[in-house]
Parts: structure tokens; sequence; C-alpha cells
């Protein structure tokens, strides 16, 4: 994504996993503090963690800080935004803890579509944790001790996939099974008792507050404490879960990101087709056309000089829409012209029938992309907040609308037409 000034400041160290919540949380107290102190800051709020919310898959060693500055004329004179960085980057040194100061909603942005908290990142894909973590590790170190990046390397950090840790119960099947227990009874005891179920909820005012029911926190707070939870049986007796279950402490890794989903979104996408238009060679006829489509966006991407970057790729994305959505209403009024003519049995050769079906979709076709061209093309030519963005979603949009309307104008009956005559001689 194109750099913007948002105005404030995302503060993302980021430590080794393992910290504790007591350590974090008094280091987390430690950076708020440090950054409150530089006169430019006018707010600093600090999260360590997730929150409640199940979108926020965080863990515990990722810091998430916000900065509001305060307006340009009340910093320091002759202090620039890149002076302000660094000063705070040179302050804030906590060993072990690299810093990553970026832009609150481009990080996040970039962290959706790519999983990385920085501008700058490497990926590695593979199935074998092990291998993964030591390669990451060693590009680390590469990074920060060779002599081509170690000049232009701030901090780098390798993300660790062994830092989970993990209380495993291992349920045995035929003990329960002597209680007339089954899985989901032992499984809901175990979440009651130690993660503890909502009851009821209390109000006061306009607050909302839970109340959860679970055990002591003397009966859960470590392992042996844990194998006495009580499971009720079916005859009214209660047995202790370490005659049906072993507890034991395993480590493993935090989180784990799946990648490459491209071909399952374009099956899906090809599925809803054949699901709307019920024949899969209509459906393929629309999918294939997208990328010749986007002949036209390649052409201005390389004349404007832009790269491939998120915004791009968002511009790309609206414009393949665009084509699939003008596909569909294309193959629909060429179908329906097409059984009209069958079924008033007129005698007309079918490349006649479907040139007639398509001059009638000209001036639709035309409204909807000069609509399009017109609104994106004085995009183009701004150059106020958010241009840089918005220049790279619009190009796309500006140069695939003159090549989608010869796909669909030109080339998109040629192919109706090959695939009818084929299906007539199949037919006869």
């Amino acid at each position: 994504m194109p750099p913007l000034n948002e105005g404030d400041i995302l503060y993302m160290p980021t430590a080794p996993p393992g910290m504790s919540v007591t350590t974090a949380s008094k280091t987390l107290q430690t950076m708020d503090a440090q950054l409150k102190q530089f006169p430019e800051v006018e707010h600093v709020f600090g999260k360590i963690g997730r929150s409640t919310s199940a979108t926020d898959s965080a863990p515990l060693s990722m810091v998430e800080t916000m900065i509001s500055l305060k307006p340009k004329d009340q910093w320091r004179k002759g202090l620039s935004w890149d002076d302000l960085i660094a000063e705070m980057d040179q302050v804030l040194d906590y060993p072990g803890m690299p810093n990553i100061w970026w832009m609150p909603i481009q990080t996040r942005t970039e962290m959706l579509a790519t999983g990385i908290r920085s501008n700058l990142g490497i990926k590695i894909l593979g199935d074998d944790i092990q291998t993964l973590e030591k390669l990451g590790v060693e590009i680390e170190t590469i990074l920060q001790s060779d002599p081509r990046t170690e000049p232009y390397t701030r901090s780098a950090y390798a993300e660790r996939l062994n830092g989970g840790y993990y209380l495993d119960f291992e349920i045995n099947r035929d003990k329960i099974a002597r209680y007339g227990l089954t899985i989901a009874d032992v499984e809901e005891t175990l979440s009651t008792a130690i993660g503890g179920h909502e009851i009821t909820q209390i109000y006061e005012g306009r607050g909302r507050y839970a109340v959860n029911l679970r055990y002591a926190r003397q009966f859960r707070d470590n392992l042996d404490a844990m194998s006495h939870v009580l499971l009720p049986t079916p005859n009214g007796a209660q047995i202790p879960i370490s005659q049906v279950a072993k507890l034991t402490y395993n480590s493993g890794p935090p989180m784990l990101r799946n990648e490459n989903m491209v071909p399952l979104t374009l099956a899906i996408i090809f599925f809803l087709l054949f699901l709307n238009h019920g024949s899969v060679i209509e459906a393929g006829i629309i999918l294939c056309t997208i990328p010749f489509a986007l002949t036209g966006a390649i052409w201005i991407l390389y004349l404007l000089n832009f790269k491939l970057s998120i915004a791009v790729w968002v511009g790309l994305i609206a414009l393949a829409g665009l084509v699939a959505e003008m596909g569909v209403l294309m193959m629909l009024y060429l179908n329906q012209y097409y059984q009209y003519c069958q079924k008033k049995q007129l005698e007309a050769p079918l490349y006649q029938v479907i040139s007639r079906a398509a001059a009638q979709r000209i001036r639709p076709m035309l409204m909807t992309s000069l609509t399009l061209l017109l609104s994106f093309t004085p995009i183009l030519y701004s150059d106020g907040t958010g241009a840089d963005v918005m220049k790279r979603i619009a190009a796309p949009m500006v140069g695939g609308v003159l090549t989608t309307l010869v796909i669909i104008l030109i080339v998109y009956p040629v192919i109706f037409s090959y695939w009818k005559d084929w299906e007539i001689k199949h037919n006869h």
C-alpha cells in the first residue's frame, strides 16, 4: 500500500513467546509512560495480547500502542516526522523486542491482506513447523549482520512458532463408556469447571456484566487440583476427572496461518455461476473472459509505472467483478433473445440472431462503462490526501473499462455463437 500519513502512529514491538501476563502488563505500562513524555504526543493507549473479540487473535507477545500526536504547529521547531520516529525508537529500546513504527489503518490493512505487521516482510511457506522456525531465525540473523542489509535494517524479527503452552485432556473413551458418559459430557463439565459458564447478566444503568460460574481459583490453579474436578454420572455418582482422562502440559504453535486459497475462491465463484445459469459451459465462458478483460488494466499500470500493491489488487478485483457482472447480463440477454427466436421459429442465420441481441446491449453497456470512466478519470489527476492510494485503485478501472467493452460487445458474442453452433450440430 502506498505510504499515507494518517496523523497518528501505531507502535508494535514484538516479544518472544512465553512472556507472563504480569511482565507483559508492567512492560506495557512502562512503554506508555515513556511515550507520553514526548511533548509532541497527545494521548497514548496501549494493548498487549488479544481482546474479548474473536476477530482479534493477537498473541500475548504482540503490543499495539496507538499514539495520537498534537498538531504540527505545536511540535518542537525543526522536528520532522522521521526525526520523531527516530527519537522514539532510540528511547524505547527493550532487549528482544524489535520496534515497528507504522500507520494504524495501513498496518491493519496489510495485516489482514498479508499477515505481516510491518511494511516489509519475508514469507516462508511450508508444512514443517520446526523447519519454518529455523529458517526464519536464520533470515533474521542474516538481515541484521549482512553488510548489504545491516545499514538499512532498523529491526528484524522472525515469528516464533513454538511458544504456545497448552493443557490437554486426553479422554479415555472406554473408561467414560463404563460410567455412561460421552465425550460431550466430559468436555462440558471441564469447560464449566475450569473455563467458566455464563449463567446470567447483571445490569447497572447502561452497563451489562456477565456472571460466570466456575470452580474457585484454589481448585483449578494447578494440575493436581484440576485432576480432582468431579464429573456427574447418570446414576448420580460423581467421579474425579483423573479416573477417565489424562491431564498433561504441552507446548506447540500459538498460531497457524494458511494462504494461497485463490484456486478455492475461483472454484466457489464458478460454482455460484453454475447455480445461477445451470450450465457448466456458460459459467466457464463468463469466468474465462475475465483474464482477457484485464489487459487494459495491465497496460495502464505499466504506462503509469505503478507496481503491484494492495491498492492495485483492489482495483483489479473490482474490475474483475465488473466484467463478471456485465458478462452475466450479456449472457442472460443473448440466451433470452436466442430462445425467443427459437420459440417464434424465426428463420434467420445464427450469427444474425446473436448480432441483433448484442447490438441491443450496446447502449446499457456504454452507459455503465462511461459512468465508471468519467467517475474514476479525475482521480488520476488528484494530488490531495490519500491520492496515492486512490490513484492505484482507480487506474485498473480506467484502463480495464475499455478492454471490458471490447470483450463484452465483440468477443463475448463470438464465443457464444461458437458454442450455440456446436450445440446445434451436436443435437442434429
